[in-house]
C-alpha cells in the first residue's frame, strides 16, 4: 500500500489535470523536500521573536519596537544572506547589516505594503525547521490576527507564546487549534522568569503553573502541552560575548544585596561600568543575571561557553527543541502531507474543482497516518474521557503502534473482539461527542489493520 506522502504527491501531480494551476501545484510538490514549518504566534510583546532567535541560534529577529515587527517574517536556510520583501505586484530585495544582529533598512518601502518578509540564512537549525514570526494577533493593525491566521494556512506546526493563561488567549488558540483541520500546537509559557519574580526559583514556579495549565480544559483541548520558557535567556545563552561575561565575573564580587533589585545591580558597578551592567541586564534579565553571578561565585561555571549552557539549560529551550522533535520531528512529512492535503482542499474549494475535492477527501478518509493524528489530537482534548487502559491503548495507536503490540494479542479472533468492543463503545449513545469520535477513529484504525493482515 503506499504510504500517504506517496498518494498526496501523486495527487497534487493529478490536481493540474483536475484544473489546478501549475506554479501552485510545483510549490506544493516541493513542500516535501523542505523543512517542517513551525509559525510562532501570540499576543503583542509575549517574546516571540526573541524565542525565534534561541531557536536559530542568532539574533536574527528584531525585538525592539521597530516596523519590521508589523510584518510577518519567513526564516528559512538559505546558501547565502538575502532578505526580500513581497508585495502584491512581486518581491524586491531589502538592505541589511549583520553586526551582531541582524539590521533590516527598508529605505522607501512603505511597510504596510508589505505582505511578507523572507530571511534566508545558511543556519543548520533552519536546516529543520523553517520559522514564521508573526504580528501581534491583539496587534493595533486590523489586518494582524487575520493575516496571522493566514500565514498558519501555509504551516504545519503552531508554537503559541503566552505570558499568562487571558481569555484573549483562549480565543487565539481555539481559532489555531479549534478543529480537526487545526494545526497541531505546542504552548509555550513564555517571559517564564518573570512568574516567579525573578528569584533563583522563578524557574520552578512557572514549572508548576505550566503544567497547571497542561492539565486546563481551556488549553489541554488544544495544545500538545505547555512548555515553560525564559526567552530572553535562552537568545542570550546562543549569543552570550566574552565582554558580558566579564561583567558579570566582575558583579560576582559584589556584595550579597547587589542582586536584590536592577538599581543595586547598577549601582553597585565599579568606575565607567554602568552602562556595560545596563546592557547585561536588557540582555539577561534580572532573574539571568541572578542565575549567572551565583553560578560564577558558586564555581558552578569558569567560562562563558559554560555559562552559556547552563543559561540555555536553566532556560527551558532545550526542553522546548526536544518536545519539537518528539512530537513532530519524527512525523514530519505526515504533518506536511496533511497541510498539502489542507491547501488542496482550499484551492478546489476555491476554484470550483470538485474532483479535485473529492480526490482530497477519499486521501483523507483512506490514510491511516491521519486517523493516528487525529486520535492524538482527540486524546489531548479534555472532552474525551475513557478509563485508563483504553487510553493507554488509543495512545499506542495515535502513536503508531501496531494494534496486536497495542492490545497485545496474538490471534486474529483476539483482534476480532477488540474490534467489536470499541465498536459497541463508539455506539454508546451516553457519551460525549469528543470520546464518541476517538472510539469511531479507534475502529477505523483497527478495520483498516484487520483487513490489510487478511481478515474479512
Amino acid at each position: 500500500m503506499s504510504t500517504l506522502v506517496d498518494a498526496v504527491a501523486a495527487l497534487v501531480a493529478r490536481a493540474v489535470q483536475l484544473g489546478a494551476d501549475e506554479r501552485t501545484a510545483a510549490e506544493l510538490q516541493g513542500r516535501f523536500e523542505r523543512p517542517l514549518r513551525v509559525v510562532i504566534a501570540g499576543r503583542l510583546k509575549a517574546g516571540k521573536s526573541t524565542l525565534l532567535n534561541a531557536l536559530v541560534g542568532e539574533r536574527l529577529a528584531a525585538t525592539d519596537a521597530s516596523e519590521c515587527t508589523r510584518i510577518v517574517t519567513w526564516y528559512r536556510q538559505g546558501t547565502g544572506y538575502a532578505v526580500e520583501a513581497e508585495f502584491e505586484d512581486g518581491r524586491r530585495p531589502v538592505r541589511f547589516d549583520r553586526n551582531g544582529r541582524l539590521e533590516l533598512y527598508l529605505d522607501e518601502m512603505d511597510p504596510d505594503r508589505i505582505l511578507t518578509l523572507t530571511v534566508e540564512w545558511p543556519s543548520r537549525r533552519l536546516g529543520r525547521y523553517t520559522l514564521i514570526d508573526t504580528v501581534g494577533l491583539d496587534s493595533a493593525r486590523v489586518d494582524a490576527a487575520a493575516g496571522t491566521r493566514a500565514v498558519a494556512e501555509q504551516a504545519d506546526v503552531t508554537v503559541y507564546l503566552m505570558r499568562h493563561l487571558h481569555v484573549r488567549d483562549t480565543k487565539f488558540l481555539e481559532a489555531f487549534a479549534g478543529s480537526a483541520e487545526a494545526l497541531p500546537a505546542i504552548g509555550v509559557l513564555s517571559r517564564a522568569d518573570e512568574i516567579g519574580g525573578g528569584d533563583l526559583d522563578a524557574m520552578e514556579v512557572a514549572a508548576g503553573v505550566a503544567a497547571a495549565y497542561s492539565t486546563d480544559h481551556r488549553i489541554v483541548a488544544r495544545t500538545e502541552t505547555v512548555v515553560p520558557v525564559a526567552g530572553l535567556l535562552a537568545e542570550a545563552a546562543v549569543t552570550l560575548t566574552e565582554e558580558e561575561y566579564g561583567v558579570l565575573v566582575r558583579a560576582a564580587g559584589d556584595d550579597e544585596s547587589a542582586l536584590a533589585s536592577v538599581d543595586r545591580f547598577v549601582l553597585a558597578a565599579g568606575p565607567g561600568d554602568e552602562d556595560s551592567r545596563h546592557a547585561v541586564l536588557a540582555r539577561l534579565g534580572l532573574f539571568g543575571v541572578r542565575r549567572s553571578v551565583v553560578a560564577i561565585r558558586r564555581g558552578e561555571v569558569a567560562s562563558a561557553t559554560e555559562l552559556a549552557a547552563l543559561l540555555a539549560e536553566t532556560s527551558g529551550i532545550d526542553r522546548l527543541v526536544q518536545v519539537l522533535e518528539d512530537r513532530f520531528g519524527g512525523r514530519a512529512a505526515v504533518f506536511k502531507a496533511r497541510s498539502v492535503l489542507r491547501e488542496l482542499r482550499r484551492i478546489a474549494g476555491a476554484e470550483r474543482l470538485p474532483k479535485l475535492l473529492a480526490e482530497v477527501e477519499r486521501v483523507e478518509a483512506t490514510a491511516p497516518e491521519l486517523a493516528e493524528l487525529r486520535l492524538g489530537q482527540l486524546l489531548t482534548s479534555a472532552d474525551v474521557t475513557l478509563d485508563e487502559d483504553d487510553y493507554r491503548f488509543a495512545d499506542a495507536l495515535a502513536a503508531g503502534e501496531s494494534p496486536l503490540d497495542a492490545a497485545r494479542v496474538t490471534a486474529a479472533t483476539d483482534l476480532v473482539e477488540v474490534i467489536e468492543r470499541w465498536r459497541r463503545l463508539a455506539a454508546d449513545p451516553l457519551l460525549d461527542a469528543g470520546t464518541k469520535e476517538a472510539g469511531e477513529v479507534v475502529v477505523r484504525i483497527l478495520e483498516r489493520f484487520y483487513g490489510e493482515a487478511g481478515g474479512s
